[in-house]
């Protein structure tokens, strides 16, 4: 039995903590608008509120941001895929949550939260069943990280509860015929035999050539593929760690002994299978080169910290004397970064990423950035100037355009190729060739497939096939289906459609799972209806 009292979320993955720091900076350049069916295209006001939360409030959008994100880890078992997940989830938390207490719906019992986390998918083996040692894992060392505590973790899950709460109450009964069942049973377990032949798109190699004039109109067509968005230019100054190392005294042999009592995991062997902690004799060397990388950086980051504070402080200006003289007087110095855009974020620099992310939110007035620590060194960001978005003009992107253009064109014949081919493999068919010859005489790569059924879950048959399938005729050519490597032909050899009735025993199992679809579909628009009218007053506020 989990002691949830006793242990609540003391510990913790990495990863999950280590992305969490990227989510939470997304308020910086957060937008409303972007998400299909609840999204507005309207900014808001300053002291607008989206049910008590303020949109243009960098703690709020944090505070949201946050709780959405380890709300869809606990809930799914993975990291959201795209920050776009993440803003659904913060949307939706607060809609559903005003809706509890309408409802009046009470906190989560003890007994509720302990069910609540062993239903969680983040602590199920593959099995699905409750597995203690993945709870543990993420119990471990909570305490000493600074994103997360105990307190806000326990108020999501019980959160999530009321939410599911509120989630059963909007569900609705959906009602699935009988013949609904037989008919999705019956294309569930249809046994097709089939061919299917594809043609390469990287073996066609047409001879394109694009006017001059044609290259202008597209650009003239199209410009929206050729617009910089607007872009933040950027300083920074660097605390490099190493520099701090002459300055902290040497260590004495029970200094650094005590380190390697307090740092034992620091000392492990990476190897799994011998997890061994060395003796402290045999290591002392790594054991030095630790401590000191360990206290330069907290030097790095401590001196950052106090010059940060300073700017505070002292109310001082960007590039002003006592500015300056503050830089001096720490030995740093501004050094340029290249202007960048949200879409075009540098994925190589030594800043952290969430650092450059918060300097897109930066302006005039509060114009550098939080102090933050890669491996190196500890950084600061200062706003310098916003690029407005451009067009950029035809000369430059001539290149661009001209293959852009041929892609097309090169696509364009390939699909008239594509009609000329079914047609002449058709004719060869109906004449009295087999379509496996004739296929094999023009080239093409040929799979054959025996009593597939749809619930077989075949990854080699994507869904174009499959909607092909169910619309050909025995004997029958598919049109050229479009696929990523190029185009797939599908010839149909024969189909058998199974005797299914009422009587059937999967069909009420059936029925169930299309009204449970059915079901979720409604509550889910339900609650996008909510969330669409709330930004939409949020908006007008």
């Amino acid at each position: 039995m989990i002691s949830f009292i006793q242990n609540l979320l003391g510990k913790h993955h990495k990863w999950l903590f280590s992305i969490l720091l990227v989510i939470i900076v997304i308020s910086f350049v957060f937008t409303i608008g972007n998400t299909p069916g609840i999204g507005t295209s309207k900014r808001f006001k300053a002291g607008s509120t989206y049910f008590g939360y303020n949109l243009n409030d960098e703690k709020d959008m944090n505070r949201l941001l946050q709780q959405a994100y380890i709300s869809f880890v606990l809930k799914t078992g993975t990291p959201p895929f795209h920050p776009m997940i993440v803003q659904q989830e913060a949307l939706m938390r607060p809609a559903l949550l005003s809706l509890a207490n309408q409802l009046k719906v009470p906190t989560a019992n003890e007994e509720q939260v302990i069910d609540y986390i062993k239903s969680c998918k983040m602590f199920q083996n593959k099995d699905g069943f409750f597995d203690q040692a993945s709870y543990d894992k993420f119990v471990e060392d909570l305490d000493a990280n600074k994103l997360m505590d105990k307190a806000t973790v326990r108020t999501i899950i019980e959160e999530n509860i009321r939410i599911r709460i509120v989630e059963k109450s909007l569900e609705m009964p959906a009602y699935t015929l009988p013949t609904e069942a037989i008919d999705f049973l019956k294309k569930l377990k249809t046994q097709w035999d089939f061919v299917q032949a594809e043609v390469k798109l990287s073996a066609f190699n047409p001879q394109i050539t694009i006017a001059e004039d044609v290259l202008q109109k597209f650009y003239d067509d199209n410009q929206a593929l050729y617009q910089v968005p607007e872009r933040v230019k950027a300083k920074y100054i660097e605390f490099v760690n190493d520099a701090f190392i002459a300055k902290i005294a040497h260590p004495s042999e029970q200094e650094l002994k005590a380190f390697y009592e307090a740092n034992k995991k620091l000392f492990l062997p990476e190897a799994e299978d011998n997890k061994t902690l060395p003796a402290f004799e045999a290591i002392k060397d790594d054991v030095y080169s630790a401590y000191m990388k360990l206290l330069s950086s907290q030097m790095a980051e401590k001196a950052a910290s106090e010059l940060s504070y300073k700017l505070y402080e002292g109310k001082i200006n960007l590039n002003s004397d006592a500015f300056n003289k503050l830089l001096a007087d720490n030995q740093v110095a501004m050094k340029d970064l290249k202007p960048y855009s949200m879409k075009n974020i540098p994925k190589k620099s030594d800043i952290p990423q969430p650092l450059l992310q918060q300097a897109l939110g930066l302006d005039s007035e509060h114009y550098y950035s939080d102090v933050a620590s890669s491996d190196k060194a500890t950084y600061i960001l200062f706003f310098e100037a916003k690029l407005p978005e451009q067009i950029l003009p035809f000369a430059k992107v001539r290149s661009r355009v001209l293959e852009r253009c041929e892609k097309d064109k090169k696509q364009e014949l390939f699909h008239q190729k594509g009609i000329e081919l079914v047609q002449a493999l058709q004719k060869e068919v109906d004449g009295g060739q087999s379509f496996i010859e004739a296929a094999k005489k023009a080239g093409l790569e040929l799979v054959e497939f025996k009593q597939y059924t749809v619930e077989s879950k075949d990854k080699k048959v994507p869904f174009p096939v499959l909607n092909a399938l169910s619309q050909l005729e025995k004997g029958k050519i598919s049109a050229m289906l479009d696929v990523p490597q190029g185009g797939l032909i599908v010839y149909l050899v024969q189909k058998e459609v199974p005797a299914i009735d009422a009587k059937h025993p999967e069909v009420k199992q059936a029925q169930e799972r299309i009204g449970n679809y059915t079901s979720r579909a409604v509550t889910q628009g339900m609650i996008s209806e909510i969330i669409q009218k709330a930004l939409e007053k949020t908006a007008k506020q």
